[in-house]
């Protein structure tokens, strides 16, 4: 039988006490880590879709709401209906208007790219006349509200979209 000898109990629990706040903090800086990796990734598409609207000649301050807008409706590019479909915003095909929708699947427009979504989604603020300058967030999120955009508590969709206005362009 082989023994280990530690020593006295207080050098080992002295030993425990310091090794465990190095590896908490180990363990937090991976997470840490972890995290930046998933957002740069997520990031990544916000990037794409913001500068795609600057190059379909959206203002500066109205492609940042937009894309606030777009990461919020499809819970931050995850949603199944932006991944499966290349819809941003989780619109319908619509029947009467201009579209560049190729098709529809699980009740949302199916675009062949998210450029093409991005074309479509200007063609829809273009029909129902929406500003291209806002004052403020607030001011874009109540003009949605007030020309049926969405359905969802003022508040609680104006909260989401300034959650990741504040994600992508204040932090």
């Amino acid at each position: 039988m082989i023994k280990v000898n530690f020593g006295n109990s207080r050098t080992y629990w002295r030993g425990l006490l310091f090794l465990v706040p190095w590896g908490v903090l180990y363990l937090m800086h991976l997470r840490k880590q972890d995290r930046l990796i998933k957002m740069n990734t997520i990031n990544k598409i916000g990037k794409e879709v913001y500068f795609l609207l600057l190059e379909h000649g959206v203002s500066l301050q109205l492609a940042r709401y937009i894309t606030a807008q777009a990461a919020h409706e499809t819970g931050n590019f995850t949603s199944k209906i932006f991944k499966e479909n290349n819809n941003l915003f989780g619109m319908k095909k619509p029947a009467v208007r201009k579209t560049y929708a190729i098709g529809e699947n699980k009740g949302h427009a199916v675009f062949k790219d998210i450029t093409d979504c991005i074309k479509d989604f200007q063609i829809y603020l273009s029909n129902f006349k929406y500003l291209s300058n806002y004052s403020s967030i607030d001011n874009y999120v109540q003009e949605l509200k007030r020309k049926r955009y969405f359905e969802a508590d003022l508040q609680e969709y104006k909260n989401g979209v300034k959650h990741f206005y504040n994600l992508y362009f204040n932090g």
